[in-house]
């Protein structure tokens, strides 16, 4: 599985959200894709106001907001 963390730069809840979809894709072994919605301006109208947002592989969001790490993990063993 691949997990993606859209993000964006200045964003203290991205950061949080961040360090946590890192410790669970490393506790998973699951590898971690960060994307800037402001890079792509269709992301950035469709997740811009609900960053940070998580992604499986397929683009089905498993978390986003504040990233709570069990529930966060939990959706990424599913």
């Amino acid at each position: 599985m691949e997990l993606e963390l859209l993000t964006r730069q200045r964003c203290p809840l991205c950061d949080e959200g961040a360090a946590t979809a890192r410790r669970m894709a490393s506790l998973t072994r699951t590898k971690l894709r960060v994307v800037d919605v402001d890079t792509d301006p269709e992301l950035a109208v469709d997740y811009g106001l609900r960053v940070p947002v998580v992604r499986d592989g397929r683009g089905n969001v498993l978390a986003e907001g504040h990233i709570h790490p069990w529930r966060l993990l939990a959706a990424i063993i599913r």
